[in-house]
């Protein structure tokens, strides 16, 4: 007999008492009411009134008129407790359909085989792998085989304070491209308190929105075998670059390893921080809001030197179909109804993330060429980490770059303390 934890039973309990939305469960061309419910789970509460409540209603609606035996249930559980929750509904047997999981989780479910192998479908459809190419999809794939069907990516970017550029006597159309011109423009654009240049530093954001330079330094996290190993060169001299900024060239505050996006957002905001290397493309919709479309700029990373391409983390997330899932099958239906361009291109004018669909992509292309010129860049982003541990790898590394920020490691020393700690606990 199994034995259920306070804990066990709680996360039961808060799966049963989760904000559900149902669908109607009629259709004007059905015979009545639906006999069977597909259930989704998401961290998304679309009882809120926005853009992306209505398109997912929407989506819900279309696709019960287009299957009237089924009814839709979306259940919304609380985003940091979405990848637990859902590794013990599994182990005691509580079922869903599909659920909205973000790159950080879904390497954990595939592992742990609560989810479907998806190939089948892929082959069926094999445009599918063209036109859903990208880091979401690229982390779905293990040993050959496909486990999500990405919906949304998304991308970090370089911010920058036109406003500020303008006081500082530089061009406000011409961002930092290279490193060297980050730490020039950085220390014209520190004063007071303004600073020149700063990233978000905090927990799980830090490592995540460090990816892009760690590959455009040829750096890595993992050897072949999924073990920690950061201490290599090129995640090294990624890691040097940062450090420098707040001890060589004293244009970032040694403040930011406190700093979360929001913070770090609020700090470009307020006028403390006039460019941000690694806040998300989701924040940008903020920073215009907040400081007029004349006076905040977006841009691709600055690149380690010059010739080397400038890459992008992306994270995004995918629809993954339960092992356990009573109708598969309708899932995929439902997937491809919330795929279709109509329903991405809205979601995405209106900032919740840029479409990887390339029919999705090419509906925005003349709507918004910034944003079509941000997806297709976003298809050659770079995943997370491809293991089960990567939050606790983030944590880990998380806290020794801050360490290295602040002088109390070394960057070697900070690498180093991060293989040894994660592969201690995870190997």
């Amino acid at each position: 007999m199994k034995k259920f934890t306070i804990g066990f039973l709680a996360v039961l309990l808060a799966f049963a008492t989760a904000p559900a939305v149902f669908g109607s469960g009629t259709s004007d061309s059905g015979s009545g009411a639906a006999s069977k419910t597909l259930t989704f789970l998401t961290w998304m509460d679309i009882t809120v009134d926005n853009v992306r409540s209505t398109v997912y209603k929407e989506v819900i609606d279309e696709f019960e008129k287009t299957y009237p035996e089924f009814k839709l249930e979306w259940r919304t559980l609380p985003w940091r407790e979405v990848i637990t929750q859902i590794s013990v509904m599994h182990e005691a047997g509580v079922t869903a359909d599909f659920v909205g999981m973000g790159q950080v989780g879904m390497r954990a479910q595939i592992d742990a085989g609560r989810v479907k192998d998806l190939t089948p479908y892929y082959d069926k459809y094999p445009h599918l792998k063209e036109d859903l190419e990208s880091a979401n999809l690229r982390a779905a794939i293990v040993d050959g085989k496909y486990y999500g069907i990405p919906h949304v990516t998304d991308g970090t970017a370089n911010f920058w304070r036109k406003d500020l550029f303008r006081e500082a006597g530089l061009d406000p159309e011409k961002p930092p491209m290279v490193w060297d011109e980050l730490i020039s423009m950085g220390k014209k654009l520190t004063s007071g308190d303004q600073w020149g240049v700063g990233m978000t530093m905090t927990s799980n954001w830090n490592p995540q929105h460090f990816t892009q330079y760690v590959a455009m330094h040829g750096g890595h996290f993992l050897d072949s075998s999924g073990r920690a190993d950061t201490n290599n060169a090129g995640t090294r001299s990624a890691l040097q670059d940062w450090v420098d900024l707040v001890q060589k060239h004293k244009v970032t505050p040694p403040e930011v390893v406190g700093m979360n996006p929001s913070a770090t957002r609020d700090a470009q905001i307020q006028g403390k921080l006039a460019i941000t290397i690694n806040l998300g493309n989701w924040d940008h919709r903020d920073l215009i809001e907040a400081l007029g479309e004349e006076n905040i700029g977006k841009e691709f990373h600055p690149v380690p030197r010059a010739g080397i391409e400038t890459l992008s983390h992306c994270s995004g997330w995918s629809f993954m179909i339960f092992e356990k899932a009573k109708h598969p099958e309708a899932a995929f239906d439902f997937v491809q109804i919330a795929n279709k361009p109509e329903y991405l291109e809205r979601l995405v004018l209106a900032d919740y993330g840029l479409p990887v669909n390339v029919n999705g992509i090419e509906a925005i292309k003349d709507k918004d060429p910034d944003v079509y010129k941000w997806a297709m860049h976003a298809r050659k982003g770079i995943p997370v980490p491809p293991t089960p541990h990567v939050v606790n790898l983030w944590a880990i590394m998380s806290k020794n770059m801050q360490k290295a920020v602040l002088a109390e490691l070394t960057v070697e020393e900070a690498l180093k303390a991060t293989d040894e700690e994660f592969n201690k606990t995870n190997f």
